[in-house]
């Protein structure tokens, strides 16, 4: 005969955690619920402690990218420079060309400058302005380097190596001078364009060394780096030119930033004295 005869019942450990979140209310700090999905907690909003046992679906992860369009690759990319008519100089070389050459490049991105108000004890951020980087793009070089005489063309337009003064962005006529807008297409796997980016006011403001070496026979590799005003795409509220893949010269680029006033006489800006390419006369022409 058994002097002790009593069961021993423990708690179910589900129940224990959700009596203890109860008490603290977190299902209202949480937005009115907490479901649990593969052992973790999150918020919802239907209300009530909602407990759902399933794990993670490959199915669903799969179908996630089957029904929008597979993934993006890195490689279904090209992109189209708008060579200024002075840099060209009658030239073949070209938009076309250069396009064909060009290995890398990037998308860009964007950054918000944010300004700190400050209200008691707490710290509010307001955006201020946009600010943009930089783009690097890579090119096979051909054995006459076209492409890199083009960019010593290009940089010299800017700033001539004997005089060593800034040019204005514009000629007399009001066309860029080397100024330009870069579109980079971005194509899904079925060779269908699904996003274009302009890149407006764009000029090269870095051409990276080219090594040369008895022990190598590599192809040689040019990276020019391209700063710019700022970057539109059909999703931003500014418009965007589709530049599609063809050989015709694009001709119709339209949102390029221009200065209130250009230098009539299309001299050079002496930086030293303060001039600058923003409708300021060259200061070696002002009148006494």
């Amino acid at each position: 005969m058994a002097l002790f005869n009593f069961q021993v019942s423990l708690p179910n450990p589900l129940n224990a955690i959700q009596n203890a979140i109860r008490p603290l209310n977190l299902a209202g700090f949480l937005g009115g619920g907490i479901n649990q999905i593969g052992g973790g907690f999150r918020p919802s909003g239907s209300g009530g402690t909602n407990i759902i046992n399933t794990g993670f679906s490959i199915d669903d992860f799969r179908m996630n990218f089957s029904k929008n369009n597979e993934v993006s690759k890195t490689d279904k990319f090209d992109v189209y420079f708008t060579i200024p008519t002075q840099v060209s100089s009658g030239s073949s070389y070209g938009m076309r060309e250069l396009s064909l050459q060009c290995e890398v490049s990037e998308l860009p991105g964007r950054d918000v400058s944010m300004i700190e108000y400050r209200h008691y004890a707490f710290i509010k951020r307001i955006p201020h302005i946009n600010q943009y980087g930089q783009i690097t793009f890579t090119f096979y070089c051909t054995g006459a380097l076209l492409e890199k005489k083009l960019f010593d063309r290009w940089m010299d337009l800017m700033i001539p190596v004997d005089t060593g003064l800034v040019n204005y962005s514009e000629d007399n006529s009001g066309s860029p001078l080397y100024e330009t807008t870069i579109a980079i297409n971005q194509y899904d796997q079925s060779r269908n364009l699904i996003y274009t980016v302009n890149l407006i006011s764009a000029l090269p403001i870095s051409v990276s060394n080219m090594g040369q070496n008895w022990a190598d026979d590599s192809i040689h590799r040019l990276s020019v780096t391209f700063a710019f005003l700022k970057w539109t795409s059909d999703q931003t509220t500014a418009s965007t030119n589709q530049v599609p893949s063809s050989d015709a010269p694009v001709t119709n680029f339209t949102n390029r930033f221009t200065p209130a006033t250009t230098n009539p006489a299309n001299q050079p800006v002496n930086s030293n004295m303060g001039g600058t390419d923003f409708g300021i006369k060259n200061p070696e022409s002002w009148d006494d």
